[in-house]
């Protein structure tokens, strides 16, 4: 689900996949995965809702290169989604011909696709596979958090959010098999752009004077198989508020398929 709120202009989207993650084998780059998006749907139904919607068709198959960790490294098969994209836009382009919009859109969309690598940027901070590939698995948890960086591209419109992200582990009250992992990120305030924020925000007021104050809210939990590392279920939730003027918030939760 999210929300986001920039003075008056509000939008809010809940999205529901139903996906399959393999993993299809090990090698010294870490683990190699396949993820299907088999079902999705979503509630807005504003037009640039619908050409993603659309759009993300041509990548409902991935196969990825995970680390050790299990962050994304690598879209292996991104030449087989440029070939899908090719075939299917065609059709795309003359669903929203009428749309002037969309087409430079769909034209940036193209010329980005057409570049190895450019995927994982996404892929890595947003959606589905940003909330499957957590970077849980190798680490030394103990009674410290173990401390991390995270920076989400573009988060602010041009500016990007990094965050610290404090991680740790403990045993399921319940059931030994089960470990949970939870998450508290904060705000990395030494790599943060502070006045290009606030620069940001005072143009949004139209008031060079306004107090700018940045909230942040991220937290994450997380129940994995002690034995096999399977995610049995999570919930990730960030919200980034500047109170009466911005609001921006997601979460992701995750949980078996009642068929699984």
């Amino acid at each position: 689900m999210s929300a986001v709120q920039v003075a008056q202009m509000k939008f809010e989207n809940e999205l529901l996949y139903v996906v399959e993650l393999r993993v299809l084998g090990e090698n010294e780059h870490g683990y190699l995965l396949q993820v299907d998006v088999q079902h999705s749907t979503q509630q807005a139904t504003d037009l640039f809702s619908r050409v993603l919607a659309d759009v993300n068709q041509v990548s409902s198959s991935l196969v990825l290169q995970a680390d050790a960790h299990g962050r994304l490294v690598e879209v292996k098969n991104q030449a087989e989604i440029q070939r899908k994209w090719q075939a299917a836009s065609p059709a795309i382009r003359a669903r929203y011909a009428s749309e002037p919009a969309v087409q430079p859109f769909l034209d940036t969309f193209e010329q980005q696709l057409a570049l190895p690598g450019s995927m994982e940027v996404n892929l890595r901070t947003k959606g589905v596979h940003s909330a499957l590939l957590a970077g849980l698995y190798g680490q030394a948890y103990a009674t410290e958090p173990v401390v991390s960086h995270h920076v989400i591209p573009g988060f602010f419109n041009e500016l990007d959010l990094p965050l610290l992200l404090a991680t740790q582990a403990e045993e399921a009250a319940d059931d030994a098999a089960i470990v949970l992992i939870s998450r508290t990120g904060s705000l990395d305030t030494a790599a943060f752009s502070n006045q290009d924020f606030r620069r940001l925000i005072r143009g949004i007021v139209d008031d060079y004077t306004f107090d700018v104050a940045l909230e942040i809210d991220c937290q994450a939990h997380f129940a994995l198989h002690r034995h096999t590392g399977a995610l049995l279920r999570s919930r990730q939730h960030l919200r980034a508020e500047v109170p009466g003027v911005y609001h921006n918030s997601i979460t992701h939760e995750i949980f078996p398929h009642p068929s699984a």
